[in-house]
């Protein structure tokens, strides 16, 4: 089958949105913090797949995190994992204490420890290790490059 007759049929779409069918959905979609559909007008949102935002590159969606992140910082002053883990992912719909460990032993931290969010570095750290385990621990799509680009949209 030529190239050109697979275009129409779900290649595109994958070339479209940086990720190939099987890969887990938040990379599919270029968002792999996994934020959920809302009035939110996110740049680079390019729609959603009913649950999901969908965005037009993966630096977008980690832009996306940050702001979030972010705001939980300046609004609610969460700025350790376990308070932030439990406001992003609540324990009424993941493994929310799963889910902290994860990330603080993936930063080398304790759970109650400090985290910067206004370092860009370390902010970049700490979604990516909230990425790894909102998309099933998966092999890492994205260079750490990559991640930062999208902090720094923020």
């Amino acid at each position: 089958m030529k190239l050109k007759s697979l275009l129409p049929i779900g290649l595109a779409g994958a070339l479209a949105f940086g990720a190939a069918a099987g890969e887990p959905r938040g990379f599919r979609n270029n968002n792999p913090g996994n934020i959920r559909s809302n009035t939110i007008k996110w740049k680079g949102a390019v729609g959603n797949d009913g649950q999901f935002v969908k965005f037009a590159t993966p630096e977008d969606g980690f832009r996306a995190m940050a702001r979030i992140l972010r705001t939980y910082n300046a609004k609610y002053k969460a700025d350790t994992v376990s308070e932030i883990i439990n406001r992003w992912s609540p324990p009424s719909e993941n493994p929310t204490t799963n889910y902290i460990d994860f990330v603080a032993k993936k930063l080398g931290k304790k759970p109650d420890d400090k985290i910067d969010i206004g370092n860009n570095q370390e902010l970049a750290k700490l979604i990516r290790a909230m990425i790894e385990f909102e998309n099933g621990k998966s092999k890492f799509p994205y260079d750490d490059a990559t991640v930062l680009r999208g902090v720094e949209k923020s």
